[in-house]
């Protein structure tokens, strides 16, 4: 199990979610905000992080 300071110390972060399961929190996830109930929103903060979404988990955020 990795925590989220773990990949925080990562060079780089790839993020790979799919389905419309996971829009809502992909949606969160790239506001920009860190919420302390949603932790994968720390990953926001990486200066090198890739999201990668399937068209089911990126409805919720149109053409970002």
């Amino acid at each position: 199990t990795q925590g989220i300071a773990t990949m925080l110390a990562a060079r780089r972060i790839v993020l790979v979610a799919t389905g419309a399961s996971k829009a809502s929190a992909v949606a969160r996830l790239l506001s920009g905000q860190v919420d302390p109930s949603l932790p994968a929103s720390a990953l926001s903060t990486h200066p090198d992080t890739v999201v990668v979404v399937d068209d089911d988990a990126h409805y919720l955020i149109g053409a970002r």
